[in-house]
This record gives structure tokens, C-alpha cells and sequence, in this order.
């Protein structure tokens, strides 16, 4: 396990530009594979703004860390080119300046925060709490729409279905959140076994020697097929 987190907090519930961004991360743990928590020489955080479709990336930044037995602080000024609205940070990277040490990435529960226009007052915390249910439904109603049959349209009943369709060739290193449907890689590509298998059949009926199994080829072909799926998770038509 790497640096298990029991608590992850920003100091506000909103922010102005250039107001000091606090994220405080205590921890369980304070090695993991030989590397020391108060040996960490610098943290990288990444802050994403909460939209409809997704978290966007919107700030990323680099600090040296306050370091207190378990807990580690770290502090940055927020750039006046942000964006207001509602954001999340859930991981950081711990980095050590040792080459023997490898950076930890440290993955927590997401901590959200607001950032307001100046003049706005500050978000108080049950109103930050319904901004986030607010983009939750959001989400939810975007990634649930329900998609239509056009030839059904003005039909008296109509059905549910979830649609999934499986493809080939699409590298994808992430699932891809559209309206209504998603894309998702499955991790794997195709096998060549089959088609090695025609192949030596054919070359035994004409006598000629066949091909043995090369687990390279195995590799490298499963590789240039990547697999997909796209799922309509709300289909509605006649049944």
C-alpha cells in the first residue's frame, strides 16, 4: 500500500485568485518501499474544475511541503487566469530528490473547493455541498439521457434497453464520457492463436511444415487491437 491516507482537507470551503490554495494530507503510513514521508523534497498537485462531462484539467503546480510527523501541508497561490466554480483535487505525487527513491503517486477521497469572483461572499458548507449535488445530477442526467430511435419517435409504448457494442482498433487509455453513452477500453486486445491455427491447418493438408506459437507476435498483435466498448446506458424503441 502506498501512503494510505486517513485525511485529506483544503483549509476553505471557496477561494479568490491569488488567495492561498491549502491542501492537508494526513497519513497511516509514513514509508512505503524504503522512502521516508519527511524525505519528501516536493509535492505535485493537479486541481480539475467539476463540469457537466467530466473533471477538467485546470491547474497543475509544484511545492515544497510542510511536513509534521503524519501530516503534510501544502501551499499554494491560486493564478488569476481559474476559472469560478466548483473544483477537486484526489491525488498527489510525492517526490523525493534521491534517484534511488521512485515518486509515489497517492490517491485519497476527493477534497472539493469553490473558487468565487471577487466581491462574491464566501461558500459556507452546506452551500458547497449542494454545489456538489448540483454537478453530481448534472452528471448524471448527462451520462443517463435517454437516446431515441428515430423511427419510434411518437410510438404509444416504447422499451428500455442498454445497448453495448463492442469494437477493435481505438486506443483509449481512459472510459470517455459522452451524452448518453460512454466509451470504455477493456485492457486487452485480440489473440492470433486462431489464425495461426487456419493457417497451420492448411499448410498440414498441403505437407508443408507448420508454424509454431511465438509469444512476441502474441504480444505485439494483442497490442495493435486494442478492444473497446460504447454503451448506451438508456435506449428507448419499440420492443
Amino acid at each position: 500500500m502506498k501512503f494510505p491516507v486517513s485525511n485529506a482537507s483544503v483549509s476553505r470551503n471557496s477561494y479568490r485568485h491569488g488567495d492561498d490554495f491549502t491542501l492537508c494530507l494526513r497519513f497511516d503510513s509514513l514509508e512505503t518501499r524504503g522512502n521516508h514521508l519527511e524525505s519528501v523534497t516536493n509535492v505535485s498537485v493537479d486541481l480539475f474544475r467539476t463540469e457537466r462531462q467530466r473533471n477538467q484539467f485546470a491547474f497543475g503546480f509544484g511545492a515544497t511541503p510542510q511536513i509534521d510527523g503524519s501530516a503534510l501541508t501544502i501551499t499554494q497561490k491560486l493564478t488569476a487566469d481559474l476559472p469560478v466554480g466548483l473544483y477537486v483535487v484526489s491525488t498527489i505525487t510525492l517526490c523525493w530528490n534521491e534517484h534511488q527513491h521512485e515518486n509515489v503517486l497517492v490517491r485519497f477521497t476527493p477534497a472539493f473547493f469553490a473558487i468565487v469572483a471577487n466581491g462574491e461572499a464566501d461558500l459556507d458548507k452546506d452551500t458547497l455541498n449542494l454545489e456538489i449535488e448540483r454537478v453530481t445530477e448534472e452528471r448524471r442526467a448527462y451520462a443517463q439521457r435517454q437516446m431515441f430511435v428515430p423511427s419510434a419517435l411518437g410510438a404509444p409504448t416504447l422499451q428500455k434497453f442498454r445497448v453495448l457494442i463492442f469494437g477493435t482498433g481505438c486506443i483509449l487509455h481512459a472510459p470517455q464520457q459522452l451524452e448518453g453513452f460512454a466509451i470504455v477500453p477493456l485492457g486487452r486486445g485480440f489473440s492470433y492463436g486462431r489464425m495461426l491455427e487456419i493457417v497451420n491447418q492448411t499448410l498440414k493438408r498441403g505437407g508443408i511444415r507448420q508454424l509454431s506459437f511465438d509469444a512476441q507476435i502474441e504480444v505485439q498483435y494483442e497490442q495493435a487491437t486494442p478492444a473497446f466498448m460504447i454503451e448506451y446506458s438508456c435506449h428507448r424503441s419499440e420492443s
